[in-house]
């Protein structure tokens, strides 16, 4: 049976994504924070995992490892609700908080695969980037682009290391979403290069998968 992970799986991609994924033959393990879980099938399970917190990190990593013995597709969604503020008013706590939960969480779960040997050249991982790493970044969003911009460069240092590892970044505009309510709908038209839908998200990380 394909064994399938999911970080970021309260997110609405990651919501959507299980949904569809649930009615396939395939063993789902997937991470959600405080949001309840929303799937009840033997062959999917779930673990609250805060991802800036380092203990209960290293506890979603031994679930993890525990449950499986390999690993068919990993895909890493997580992020926390972005916010605009002024530069000046960013401290490192909100910066250093997202660049936990994107990168650190990912850099300190395939290292535990790839030591465990979990991880193999029929692996695929997909993670989900962001178009305002592309050109000139949005102003005010200094936590949320500074994060996204380390993940870039981690994916294709990861690349680099691990050229048999199939390693896909998507890096999709902002699309109106539970991450993004905080933010007004002229600044996400104004950040985004044309209209763009979680369903494409989905759909195109599923076509990965097959």
């Amino acid at each position: 049976m394909v064994n399938i992970i999911i970080t970021g799986g309260s997110s609405s991609i990651g919501r959507e994504l299980i949904s569809k994924l649930s009615l396939k033959k395939v063993n789902i393990i997937y991470q959600i924070n405080k949001s309840k879980p929303f799937t009840k099938k033997k062959n999917i399970n779930f673990i609250r995992s805060d991802f800036c917190n380092h203990v209960s990190l290293k506890k979603f990593i031994n679930f993890v490892t525990k449950k499986t013995n390999k690993i068919d597709f990993l895909i890493h969604l997580p992020s926390s609700k972005i916010q605009i503020k002024k530069f000046e008013d960013y401290s490192w706590f909100e910066i250093n908080s997202q660049i936990n939960i994107q990168v650190r969480s990912l850099h300190l779960l395939l290292t535990s695969l790839i030591k465990k040997k979990i991880l193999s050249r029929k692996t695929k991982i997909i993670i989900l980037g962001s178009e305002a790493t592309r050109g000139k970044p949005p102003r005010g969003m200094l936590d949320y682009v500074a994060s996204k911009g380390l993940l870039k460069w981690y994916c294709n240092i990861f690349r680099g290391e691990f050229k048999d590892i199939k390693l896909t970044l998507l890096s999709p505009n902002m699309f109106k979403s539970p991450l993004l309510s905080n933010l007004p709908e002229f600044f996400i038209k104004k950040n985004s290069k044309k209209t763009f839908y979680k369903s494409q998200i989905v759909k195109k990380i599923l076509s990965i998968l097959k």
